[in-house]
């Protein structure tokens, strides 16, 4: 269980509060997110990371009781996908109180699918901030990946160190590679493959990527993609455990669901960034 009260809090991350000494938003996964359950706030506030547009710091400091929650292991990240491993924390948490089994969600395979679809829109530079909304999109389109089967270091170290290395190298391309031009931005399967190359993905994952939504990437499973004969997980077949009030407003009730449907009834609430 992870419990804090009378969290101290320094900086933040868009408009939420992170915990004292973090300089960034980057230094834990089970940062503050509170989240609201159809306009009526939760019995067990998750803690987790905060979901918000890009990362800063240096803004104040105040005190709050906080709710325990169970938790998987700490991470951070190397880029500005801060939100990114909000969401994983709040995945993995609710799945670990259904399953009593820890997952260590891909947090790269989701920043994958994120810079594709930038490219595919004609970027000439990948913004790496995102939102609740965003990664809701990512996990219904292409699920959710262990860590292990993506990027296999990833589960030796707190930080990944591919992740900015893919950016340095994707950035370079967009600039004046394979993809300077809107033309070749367009080109689905061009754009894998520098994205594969750039991320040092195995033949294995490659073929994996390929398995579920084509060698254009054009497929999702929303529309045409499957996670037959992979190890990617589809988020409504990823089992969550929560406690919401729409049942009973007085009392918590434990819902057991899957994660498709809590990216639909949970919406996000900012924490105040200052008193008053």
């Amino acid at each position: 269980m992870f419990t804090q009260k009378n969290h101290k809090s320094t900086g933040i991350c868009g408009s939420f509060r992170l915990p004292h000494g973090s300089g960034t938003c980057s230094l834990l996964r089970t940062m503050l997110r509170i989240q609201s359950l159809q306009g009526i706030l939760v019995g067990s506030v998750l803690v987790l990371a905060p979901l918000a547009s890009g990362c800063s710091a240096n803004i104040g400091s105040n005190s709050d009781d906080i709710t325990d929650v169970k938790h998987t292991d700490v991470e951070r990240q190397s880029i500005g996908n801060c939100w990114l491993y909000a969401e994983a924390s709040w995945a993995e948490s609710m799945n670990l109180s259904a399953t009593g089994s820890a997952f260590d969600v891909s947090q790269s395979y989701w920043t994958y699918w994120h810079w594709f679809s930038q490219i595919l829109d004609g970027v000439d530079q990948i913004e790496t901030g995102g939102s609740f909304s965003t990664a809701r999109t990512i996990i219904l389109e292409r699920g959710l990946m262990p860590e292990a089967s993506f990027i296999q270091e990833d589960t030796t170290s707190e930080m990944s160190t591919r992740q900015s290395a893919a950016l340095a190298t994707i950035q370079k391309e967009l600039k004046d590679g394979r993809l300077k031009t809107y033309d070749s931005r367009a080109n689905g399967a061009l754009v894998r493959q520098v994205m594969d190359e750039s991320w040092q993905l195995t033949s294995e994952v490659r073929s994996t990527l390929t398995t579920a939504f084509g060698e254009d990437g054009s497929l999702t499973l929303k529309s045409g993609g499957t996670t037959d004969g992979t190890n990617i997980v589809a988020s409504a077949d990823f089992p969550v455990r929560y406690t919401e009030r729409k049942t009973n407003a007085k009392v918590p009730t434990v819902k057991d669901t899957t994660l498709n449907i809590a990216l639909n009834e949970w919406t996000t609430v900012s924490y105040p960034s200052y008193g008053g």
